[in-house]
């Protein structure tokens, strides 16, 4: 069965882009949210597999939604990505940056 993923992120082309990159990796886009908020009734909702996540959200940090989301769905799988940030995730997050994502296995990351 093919994974599905949650991208958010509150750059509106970023989500075009990622949802491209993850149909081309194999993996269902089931949907998506602009800001924290939204990613936490999306996830409820559509029950992903796995969380694409930008680190800096409008209204919240990416690796706090990510802890938050990975304590209600235990098997939630998230890749946290940033333009300008580098950070050091821990607890089965993992992170790539933005620039990266084209070259990278993001079905092993998130599949």
């Amino acid at each position: 069965m093919t994974a599905t993923v949650v991208i958010v992120d509150d750059d509106e082309q970023f989500r075009r882009l990622a949802a491209i990159l993850l149909r081309r990796s194999g993996l269902c886009v089931a949907g998506e949210a602009g800001d924290a908020a939204a990613a936490q009734l999306t996830c409820a909702r559509l029950r992903p597999d796995a969380a694409l996540i930008d680190v800096n959200l409008p209204d919240g940090y990416g690796p706090a939604l990510a802890a938050e989301l990975m304590g209600t769905f235990p098997e939630l799988r998230v890749l946290l990505t940033s333009s300008d940030a580098v950070i050091r995730p821990t607890g089965g997050i993992s992170f790539l940056p933005k620039t990266e994502l084209a070259t990278a296995d993001l079905a092993a990351l998130l599949g």
